[in-house]
């Protein structure tokens, strides 16, 4: 089942076309994508990626799709993989202050810090002791994967050549053509002199490429 299909199930489900439901259908599907997600650590759903870490600096920027994490290893000189014990924050802040380079060593523990100032979305992860080299990190976690709401159209352009002589009236859920998705449709208006006075959005569609026309 595609998001299309899926779409077209919940409104028929619901018996409904009210266009405030419909436009939150994929608002519904997205909520419904998280809880699961948040619900069910699926074992496909892993990956793998690599960083590092800096001298004196006790922070590491998380993936933008970060979950939860599995596992955190620190890779010293000798490529061996130390992997980080999960502890709170305050434990890091208290067994293992910042207090200049001579407390500064390879890393035994890590906590989810929580979002960077600069951006609410961008999570970071403290570590105890504080590093004392640019050591290799290797992080492997459960992530969010792709929304099958993607691809979505948001808004139509305001500007379409009105035509003449065509038959007055609303003309609902006509399909727009190219891109590269599909299921998109529109409402048109024709006004009395048969020009389109019109054209409303009516399904965004999905799997559409920034770009499309």
């Amino acid at each position: 089942m595609n998001y299309e299909t899926l779409f077209n199930n919940i409104q028929t489900y619901a018996q409904t076309n009210e266009p405030t439901f419909v436009a939150n259908i994929p608002f519904f599907v997205e909520q419904a994508e998280t809880r699961i997600y948040n619900s069910v650590q699926i074992p496909s759903l892993r990956k793998n990626v690599t960083g590092s870490l800096s001298s004196g600096n006790q922070y590491l920027t998380l993936p933008f799709d970060w979950l939860s994490t599995y596992s955190v290893a620190v890779i010293d000189s000798n490529n061996n993989y130390n992997y980080l014990i999960n502890k709170d924050v305050n434990f890091i802040r208290e067994a293992y202050p910042n207090n200049g380079s001579t407390s500064w060593t390879l890393p035994k523990y890590y906590a989810i810090f929580g979002s960077s100032t600069l951006n609410v979305n961008e999570l970071t992860a403290i570590v105890g002791p504080t590093p004392d080299s640019a050591y290799g990190v290797e992080l492997h976690y459960f992530y969010y994967p792709v929304s099958i709401v993607q691809g979505v159209i948001s808004t139509l352009s305001a500007s379409f050549t009105a035509g003449t002589l065509y038959s007055p009236g609303l003309y609902q859920n006509i399909p727009l053509i190219g891109g590269s998705g599909s299921g998109a449709t529109c409402d048109i208006l024709v006004n009395g002199s048969g020009n389109v006075s019109t054209v409303t959005l009516e399904n965004g569609g999905s799997f559409y490429q920034a770009g499309d026309v």
